[in-house]
């Protein structure tokens, strides 16, 4: 049976291992609170370990072709859509040795989120800036979570090989033109990323600030060794620490249910070093730790600080952001799950089963996907971004495929489902089609959710627009007698082409600019003649139904159609 490492440091009783391989008490615990906190940092037998690297930027600026690049695999390639979907985490481990960690985000939601659940993971953010492009609005929003979470800051400013990105030789162009061309400094698309990043807050070294910033191609690789650098030395400056000893500490970065491992939980172990067998506790759930693997599904042995492994062993399945600490035991574990339990949660992960949002207004959303930290942000993007004119509210969200009682509750609540990364059943789909229920599944972010939006579209009213068709001017009245008898206005087409009848719904008449009249015209006649439209600069006469509407000279006579337009719907997801 796999042990807990013992590492020894004397920093007091019953807080760390003993050299006879006693266990030592796991993390602060008290009989009054019955719960798990972190360790004092005062009492952490503190040594240099990897930094733990956040890449961020703006959609398509290549984080993930860089952390590709990094770890020489195809995951810029094998990512549906071409963005990321999951939270990843993995090791480099460089030539000199020493090893940097890399997490990668999809997008600036799933950081805020870690943020503010207070798990202060990242150690250094790397910023991804396209030369090409320069400073976009999620690269702004970057700029503002890491400057909030007072995370050090190194800037990459990638595509430096395209043409536009990178700097134009002097020399080379002034020998191309000749002596025709006066001598002049060309226009450095760096030195306008470098300025536009300036007037984000963003102090470069070249300006007298203390963010680095390194250009690099993320497809060819140049650069990355000096980004590299650029992040070992920000390390050292920050004096990046981690303690191995003692009782594991990690932060959860990802959770799903593998099919023969059952619920399982990737995780970045901030201080001591996970083996087998130990007991961990994570949000309102815990686990005895079966198996380790690394990023590429090796069995690991043991897991040092900054080291990311693949936990198996769960209960149930923990949330993306969680502190993740190690009990004394099984029944300790327990016993601190259900404390936690029936504790109101400050913050809340991933929901459970609710219909609060059953009776209100909107359409309400089902929302399954394959991980924690996928359904965190498609939940995260419904509730901060609101369409214009539409109202849409989260009734349930969770991790695994969807289920009858999913579609049951969808039903009762007259939501529409939304599958992220994960399938449905025949028989769950011929529910679905009997209770009138819609799925909506994809594996890429923001096609699902454009998904949503045409549903949520189609579910809004048609409006009823005006036309206007003609338009003329009444230039004398007067009445016809008899059998015919009625108040007629000589009237001559302006404006617009012709002045028609039909299909024409309704004409007003306007007096001075007020409208004296609605109604429909019973005769329109040229002469003796019937008609059914005067064409432009000609007159005609004209007759409203209602036999009591008096004509003046002056009066205008417009003429409208009546038409139904879909509905249209802005929605800004924010990527």
């Amino acid at each position: 049976m796999c042990r807990l490492r013992q590492i020894g440091c004397s920093l007091g009783p019953g807080r760390l291992l003993s050299s006879r391989g006693k266990r030592g008490r796991a993390s602060q615990t008290t009989p009054t609170t019955r719960d798990l906190f972190p360790r004092d940092r005062s009492t952490l037998c503190l040594k240099p370990r990897p930094p733990v690297v956040t890449v961020m930027g703006h959609v398509d600026h290549g984080k993930t072709t860089l952390l590709d690049w990094l770890r020489k695999t195809s995951v810029a390639e094998r990512e549906a859509g071409g963005i990321t979907q999951h939270i990843g985490a993995f090791s480099v481990q460089l030539s000199t040795g020493e090893r940097l960690t890399f997490l990668d985000t999809p997008g600036h939601a799933a950081f805020s989120s870690m943020r503010a659940r207070g798990a202060s993971l990242t150690d250094i953010a790397v910023l991804v800036v396209a030369g090409d492009d320069g400073v976009m609005v999620q690269t702004r929003e970057c700029v503002d979570l890491v400057r909030s979470a007072g995370v050090p800051l190194v800037v990459a400013i990638n595509k430096c090989d395209k043409p536009g990105a990178e700097p134009v030789s002097l020399p080379a162009l002034l020998h191309s033109l000749g002596s025709l061309l006066q001598p002049c400094v060309p226009y450095n698309e760096k030195e306008r990323v470098e300025e536009e990043l300036l007037q984000c807050g963003v102090q470069l070294e070249r300006f007298g600030g203390d963010v680095q910033s390194v250009r690099i191609s993320a497809v060819t690789g140049r650069g990355v060794p000096q980004l590299e650098e650029a992040l070992l030395a920000e390390a050292e400056l920050n004096a990046v620490m981690g303690d191995p000893s003692g009782p594991v500490e990690a932060v959860v970065i990802e959770s799903h249910v593998d099919r023969g491992l059952g619920p399982v939980a990737s995780v970045v172990v901030r201080h001591g070093t996970l083996e087998c067998g130990a007991v961990l506790v994570a949000g309102r759930t815990w686990g005895k730790v079966r198996a380790m693997f690394d990023e590429r599904r090796k069995p690991m042995r043991e897991a040092p600080p900054s080291t990311p492994v693949l936990t198996v062993g769960w209960r149930d399945l923990p949330t993306s952001g969680d502190n993740c600490l190690q009990a004394d035991s099984e029944s300790a574990a327990r016993s601190m799950v259900q404390h936690r339990a029936s504790t109101p949660a400050r913050l809340s992960g991933v929901r459970e089963n609710r219909e609060s949002g059953e009776g209100g207004e909107g359409v309400g959303v089902v929302v399954k996907g394959d991980m924690v930290g996928s359904v965190e942000v498609v939940v995260q993007v419904l509730e901060k971004r609101q369409p214009e004119g539409a109202a849409v509210r989260v009734i349930h969200s969770g991790v695994g495929a969807v289920t009858d009682s999913d579609v049951e509750l969808a039903a009762s609540t007259g939501s529409v489902i939304l599958a992220f990364g994960v399938s449905s059943t025949k028989s769950v789909k011929a529910l679905a089609r009997q209770k009138n229920v819609t799925i909506h599944s994809h594996t890429v972010i923001y096609k699902l959710l454009e998904l949503l939006k045409e549903h949520v579209k189609g579910t809004l009213p048609w409006r009823e627009e005006e036309e206007v068709v003609g338009e003329a001017v009444v230039l004398r009245t007067f009445t016809l007698t008899g059998a015919r008898a009625a108040s007629v206005g000589g009237c001559v087409s302006r404006v617009v082409d012709s002045f028609a009848l039909p299909p024409s719904d309704f004409f007003e008449m306007e007096r001075y600019g007020e409208v004296v009249h609605e109604g429909l015209v019973s005769a329109m006649k040229q002469g003796k003649n019937d008609v059914s439209e005067a064409r432009k600069e000609t007159e005609c006469g004209l007759s409203f139904s209602s036999s009591s509407v008096q004509w003046r000279e002056g009066d205008v006579v417009i003429a409208f159609n009546k038409r139904r337009v879909p509905p249209s719907l802005d929605w800004d997801f924010g990527f």
